[in-house]
């Protein structure tokens, strides 16, 4: 929840989230509560692939920082 924090706080969402999908997508998405991530070979957007390495990253080197800090 830290990491989660810290980043919220270095890239605040812009307030609104797109997503594209059919009709039935929606009422799957609405009905179960969960959105599904595909395979980066198909996406639309390289930038989203990069957005997310990014993300993983930044995690990475924030757990680290914080075991090297606590010594676990």
């Amino acid at each position: 929840m830290e990491f989660y924090k810290q980043v919220m706080e270095e890239q605040p969402p812009s307030g609104v989230l797109y997503h594209y999908t059919t009709q039935s997508g929606i009422l799957g998405i609405l009905s179960n509560k969960e959105i599904w991530a595909s395979k980066i070979y198909y996406l639309n957007d390289s930038k989203e692939y990069e957005h997310a390495n990014d993300l993983v990253i930044t995690f990475l080197r924030f757990q680290n920082k914080h075991m090297m800090n606590t010594g676990n």
